[in-house]
């Protein structure tokens, strides 16, 4: 009778390990379909009082690292994938992905921070944030003007007329020409990104009353057909964008419960239509490492 039971034991368990492996397999997202180049801040594996601000490039499909001789936080690539844009304290530098040549676009002074530094498509100009002000710096006139106060966090579309951004009324899409604005998600959602081509929209939106940041969901939204697929985290989430295809979302998540700036993070790779989640890079680093480009 002891018999039957240990081999009875034995079978359950070998028929759970076997229906967790294939449940794993059918869950986990394959990398060798991804595509592109993942250009980040060098993973602090050191701990967090260690800061570095040294740009590397990741194969997403073959998660390889490749060094490179670029040094800024908030890498952003233009989409020929020739020049790499990034914020340096106070002012804005550009880097020639080919041969590695520097030059300073704009530097604001003493005290003063620049943020999401980005190409504006279509033009020869760069945008960013001093502060809350939208910022546009047309590089062959030298010339700078202020658009509007807008949350931290906005997105241009592939031909540079209008741009998504968060306020307190929720996200906003803005012609620029005209400076109008029209709501296009109500209530406290935040972080609008779009896909490559402008047909996607991701933001994050809180599960519940509260509000807090570490509550927030991940939701990527269809804007032609309204259709939202959501993805609930048990952490924060710091950063995400779309990779080139539009067929995955990458984004940063915290490791660990507040204080979120403390804990180390992971990048996770998430197929939303098909709802597969795995890890790309663990133990990235802090949360001011969090900012990457993919293209």
């Amino acid at each position: 009778m002891k018999k039957v039971i240990v081999v009875l034991i034995i079978a359950i368990i070998g028929v759970s390990a076997l229906t967790y492996m294939v449940w794993k397999g059918l869950s986990q997202v394959d990398f060798k379909k991804l595509t592109g180049t993942i250009y980040m801040t060098s993973p602090n594996r050191e701990g967090i009082f260690i800061s570095t601000s040294d740009v590397v490039a990741f194969n997403p499909s073959k998660k390889v690292f490749s060094n490179t001789s670029y040094s800024c936080d908030s890498p952003y690539v233009n989409d020929e994938k020739t020049k790499l844009l990034g914020n340096f304290v106070d002012k804005i530098v550009e880097y020639n992905i080919g041969d590695s040549t520097y030059r300073e676009i704009y530097k604001v002074g003493r005290m003063v921070t620049v943020e999401s530094p980005k190409y504006v498509p279509g033009r020869d100009a760069v945008s960013f944030l001093r502060f809350s002000d939208l910022i546009i710096y047309d590089l062959s006139k030298n010339d700078i003007k202020v658009i509007k106060k807008i949350s931290k966090h906005y997105s241009w579309t592939k031909d540079g007329k209008h741009l998504y951004y968060g306020s307190d009324l929720g996200i906003s899409r803005m012609d620029i020409e005209t400076n109008t604005s029209e709501l296009v998600v109500s209530g406290k959602v935040i972080r609008p990104t779009l896909s490559y081509d402008n047909k996607l929209l991701a933001y994050q939106k809180p599960k519940d009353e509260s509000e807090n940041i570490f509550t927030y969901d991940l939701v990527v939204r269809d804007l032609e057909s309204g259709q939202e697929w959501k993805r609930n985290t048990s952490n924060a989430i710091t950063s995400y964008t779309f990779s080139p295809d539009g067929n995955y979302i990458a984004y940063m998540r915290q490791g660990g419960e507040f204080p979120y700036f403390f804990k180390t993070q992971r990048m996770s790779v998430w197929d939303f239509k098909s709802n597969k989640e795995s890890t790309l890079i663990k133990d990235v680093g802090r949360a001011a490492n969090s900012n990457f480009d993919w293209k």
